[in-house]
């Protein structure tokens, strides 16, 4: 089953094919958080702990495939980014970053209550 889905071009599962990286992650992290401002894509490597040739060659080309960027304007010779917020997948990954959120420090809560709870 599996060799045939590779034949036919099904290697990778859609979500691999974008999440494909640790990079990846931290970038769309970085883009989502701050979805609101626009950055160079030197700024967006350095505040994402990224190496700028890993953005530009390995992550770069994916954000642009899945118009996950869009172009905002030019500061001199740098072009400027940010998150397309009107991507139906990024509008998604939001979505998703914010349940996550919402889990983990509902998680923390409830460690916090047993922690008192005992103490008392």
């Amino acid at each position: 089953m599996v060799e045939k889905e590779k034949e036919r071009g099904f290697s990778e599962e859609p979500l691999e094919r974008l999440l494909n990286s640790r990079a990846m992650a931290k970038t769309l992290g970085f883009l989502l958080l701050y979805h609101t401002y626009d950055y160079s894509k030197t700024e967006i490597a350095r505040e994402a702990g990224l190496d700028w040739k890993n953005l530009c060659t390995n992550i770069w080309p994916i954000l642009e495939k899945y118009g996950l960027v869009k172009h905002t304007r030019t500061i001199g010779r740098a072009k400027m980014y940010q998150a397309n917020m009107e991507n139906p997948i990024m509008q998604a990954l939001k979505k998703l970053q914010i349940e996550i959120a919402a889990y983990d420090n509902q998680k923390t809560l409830e460690k916090k209550e047993i922690t008192i709870t005992v103490q008392t």
